[in-house]
């Protein structure tokens, strides 16, 4: 697992702002003024941001917007977006906040030092909000290449509460709600893609790999108010809640509930003036009684998951990541995550249904293959390099552990079975004080050898996943390495070189069988021209290997409690 990168921005005036780098390279600091203060400048950034080249549909209209993006290189004369005008935003975005100086070159020798999985950049903002959270930095390009495309380094946007939430012990099978209201929308909005419960259990059913966890539901759902209703009445706890509809980032007219662009003055439904005080903010349509579109905040969804258990969302609605002002809560995602949803997966702007349909297959097995959230959304997202359009415009928001840098957000516990694989109490009451320690040592022993061995594993897991990403035979011949070096030999040892007498349990019968038959893995890492259907049984096989050595970690850690358990009257009665 790469340690952390973590990035700080504060401001620090209206027209400036700091960036602090933390590092395992060191620490570096950089005071820097803000770009794109001028509005129309903005919003030529913006509005070219969001267009598909391809779609001549979806071009600014504007002829001072488009004569503003032939000066900034982001537009033709005729206000096609250009091919490179996403990596002119990110250079300029670059230049701007790291320039050239120290903080700079830290952060270029904190990417280059990292082997393996690329690290996971904290992107930290203040919790009050801050204007710097609009900014597009998911598209940072230093001049060569993308930093966070997912080959260099997967950034994740952190909020800093003062307290983050933690993991859910979670055994069998993950529960998904598919949330997919379809009001009758507006001529102007597109027919959404058919991403309904057949196509999602298409995903789950072929996810692979043996953590096969992930259950589908779905419920005939339009309106909100059904939301809360379901998720409180439901037999099975739901963690993973997918909502499929349409969003859009506008002011919400309280009169007749239409929505209209965020610049508007007037209601685009009933005519009426919008207050100077109203702020646009993002929002997702669910729908009212009459099936007309209902348009739901952040805020309100946020207040309607609040306490119902839930780890994370998912929303395939356009704009439902996209920030606007100085407060983060404005979008969907960043007030769900206000509202306690540890992980929010998000678009920034509007997608395309086939790009959506592949991140979300791949965002989807990844997760089913116990994958954390942030490596799940970059390769997820490496999928869509081949979209110019397409890889910046999913987001992650994480609301987790400073130390659960790789935002997981699920463990898995031990199977309820497990309870009768423990030695029977009555056997422990006949064993003296000596027999206690000398079984409680081996625990300890057994603790920490499988606790060794899981982080062990890490190195040549995070090449696999990189391969899946890349298919680069390089990735695949470093994880065969890896393994090689330190994993084969230490695991062809366990659990004999325990020399356990008193420690004993099916658990430990099972990795004894998972380790005596390495050969399978070794062979199919020295495999140079490695089939789909080859890599697909060695990741499963890895993963099946890595579950058990969380069973036996998550068994030792429960005799050692019982163990001291058993024990304390005992010392007492000594001391007495």
């Amino acid at each position: 697992m790469s340690q952390p990168v973590k990035l700080t921005v504060r401001e620090v005036s209206d027209t400036e702002a700091i960036i602090i780098l933390d590092s395992a390279q060191g620490q570096a600091d950089n005071r820097f003024t803000l770009p794109w203060l001028d509005n129309q400048e903005w919003n030529a950034i913006f509005l070219y941001l969001r267009a598909f080249r391809q779609y001549e549909t979806t071009w600014p209209r504007d002829p001072e917007t488009i004569k503003l993006a032939v000066k900034l290189g982001l537009a033709a004369e005729d206000g096609a977006p250009l091919s490179r005008r996403v990596e002119r935003i990110g250079s300029r975005l670059y230049q701007s906040v790291l320039g050239d100086g120290e903080c700079a070159r830290c952060f270029q020798r904190t990417l280059d030092s990292h082997t393996g999985e690329p690290p996971i950049v904290e992107l930290h903002f203040p919790d009050a909000g801050s204007y710097l959270q609009t900014y597009p930095w998911e598209v940072l390009h230093d001049g060569d290449d993308f930093l966070f495309d997912s080959r260099r380094a997967s950034l994740v946007r952190y909020v800093d509460f003062g307290k983050p939430h933690n993991l859910l012990e979670w055994s069998g099978k993950l529960n998904i709600l598919l949330v997919d209201p379809r009001p009758q929308m507006p001529e102007s909005y597109s027919e959404l893609p058919t991403w309904d419960r057949a196509t999602l259990e298409a995903v789950v059913s072929n996810t692979g790999g043996q953590f096969q966890f992930l259950e589908l539901d779905s419920i005939p759902l339009s309106t909100l108010s059904k939301l809360p209703l379901t998720l409180t009445n439901s037999l099975r706890k739901v963690p993973v809640i997918h909502i499929d509809t349409h969003g859009e980032y506008g002011l919400l007219c309280e009169d007749c509930g239409s929505l209209s662009l965020h610049r508007a003055k007037t209601c685009s439904g009933c005519g009426g003036a919008f207050s100077l005080e109203q702020k646009a903010q993002g929002y997702i349509a669910f729908a009212n009684r009459e099936g007309n579109p209902q348009w739901v905040s952040g805020k309100r969804l946020g207040k309607a998951l609040l306490n119902q258990g839930v780890q994370l969302v998912v929303l395939s609605a356009c704009s439902s990541g996209l920030v606007s002002g100085h407060s983060v809560f404005n979008s969907v995602a960043g007030a769900l995550v206000k509202y306690g949803i540890p992980a929010v997966v998000a678009m920034q702007f509007s997608v395309e249904a086939e790009s959506t349909a592949a991140f979300m297959t791949s965002f989807y097995h990844e997760l089913a293959n116990d994958v954390p959230v942030a490596h799940a959304v970059a390769s997820a997202k490496a999928i869509l390099l081949d979209s110019e359009d397409a890889w910046y415009r999913p987001v992650l928001y994480l609301r987790t552990d400073p130390k659960n840098i790789e935002g997981r957000i699920f463990v898995l516990s031990a199977p309820e079975a497990a309870a009768d694989m423990y030695p029977p109490p009555e056997k422990r009451e006949s064993m003296d004080l000596a027999e206690l320690v000398a079984e409680l040592e081996e625990w300890k022993k057994v603790h920490s050898g499988s606790q060794a061995l899981y982080k062990t594993l890490d190195t040549p897991m995070s090449f696999l996943r990189m391969y899946r990403r890349t298919h680069n035979p390089d990735d695949l011949i470093e994880a065969g390495d890896k393994w090689q070096e330190s994993c084969a030999s230490n695991l062809r040892a366990v659990p004999g070189e325990w020399n356990l007498r008193y420690a004993r349990g099916p658990v430990l019968d099972e990795l004894s069988a998972q380790t005596s038959n390495l050969d399978e893995i070794t062979m199919l890492l020295r495999c140079p021209d490695i089939q789909d259907l080859e890599f697909g049984t060695l990741y499963a096989r890895l993963l099946d290997l890595r579950n058990v050595i969380w069973r036996v970690l998550d068994f030792a850690d429960n005799n050692i409690k019982m163990l001291i358990d058993r024990m304390k009257p005992m010392i007492g009665r000594m001391i007495l």
